[in-house]
């Protein structure tokens, strides 16, 4: 039996394209790393956005369960120190939540009316009269005064995230 070999002596490649394919790897595998480590930062945001979401709800409930109806004009510190404290026993980014008390920030923890009907919740500065809802904003910082923490990515180029 004999078998017909078909350009034979002929190389299968060009002689001036050798090693084009590994440039191309490469080139394909540093764009992969790079977006790969952009994933890496938006995953790790929204992870922190949920631990801080979780110290914010947790915050609301317990101080909700404190709260004494009325208007807006009643001070509730045993809302505020319950909420404060439940919100106080979360961590985000493997470090502490930081909730304000009123009267040194009042836009951590807010006192309004929720309407059931419409899902809207009016804060006492906004023109509600009564209050039946606690409303917990969480921040986490590692450098309280910057509000400021690195990123996986960012920290190649020196980037940080400011959020709150």
């Amino acid at each position: 039996m004999r078998f017909l070999v078909k350009n034979k002596g002929k190389s299968r490649h060009n002689p001036g394209e050798s090693g084009v394919a590994i440039i191309l790897l490469v080139i394909s595998l540093v764009f992969f790393l790079i977006f790969f480590l952009i994933f890496l930062d938006v995953a790790y945001v929204y992870y922190i956005r949920g631990q801080l979401q979780n110290a914010a709800d947790s915050g609301a409930l317990a101080g909700a369960a404190k709260l004494k109806s009325g208007d807006c004009l009643v001070l509730q510190p045993d809302a505020i120190s319950e909420a404060t404290a439940f919100a106080l026993k979360n961590s985000a980014a493997g470090g502490n939540v930081v909730v304000e008390d009123p009267s040194v920030d009042p836009t951590d923890i807010i006192f309004g009316n929720w309407d059931g009907g419409t899902r809207v919740f009016t804060a006492c500065s906004d023109g509600a009269s009564s209050v039946n809802a606690i409303k917990v904003n969480a921040k986490k910082t590692t450098n309280y005064l910057t509000g400021e923490f690195g990123l996986v990515f960012g920290k190649i180029f020196n980037m940080a995230l400011k959020f709150s």
